[in-house]
């Protein structure tokens, strides 16, 4: 897995696997789906694996502008300058990416989230 916040990953193979994990990447398991076995021309067989493999995708609020998202995980704070918020519409976008408010996650210290947004309720024009 990643480290968090990478856009882009490109594969250096003079990079030993020790070097990857110093970095930040995370060593998981992918299981794979069951062999099938596929018929071919001339009676040959050829056998398929497959790897369940999820998709990770990072992007600004602005990016995710018109998408919906089957699940999202986001932080708002008002302590981290990475991740504090201006305007109210940038709320709505994030609360409004998912079909379900419960597949919205808010990661980061909770006290400090929840007044993130009260505050940004709160403020006046």
């Amino acid at each position: 897995m990643s480290p968090i916040g990478l856009k882009s990953i490109e594969y250096n193979p003079e990079l030993s696997k020790d070097e990857y994990l110093n970095q930040g990447y995370k060593e998981v398991e992918i299981g794979i789906a069951p062999d099938r076995a596929h018929l071919l021309v001339n009676n040959t067989q050829a056998k398929r694996k497959q790897y369940r493999l999820k998709h990770h995708v990072t992007s600004s609020i602005h990016v995710a502008m018109g998408d919906s998202l089957q699940s999202m995980a986001t932080e708002i704070s008002r302590q981290n300058t990475n991740f504090k918020m201006w305007d109210k519409g940038q709320m709505i976008i994030i609360l409004s990416r998912t079909k379900l408010a419960k597949e919205t996650i808010f990661v980061g210290d909770k006290n400090d989230t929840l007044t993130a947004l009260r505050l940004l309720l709160t403020r006046r024009i």
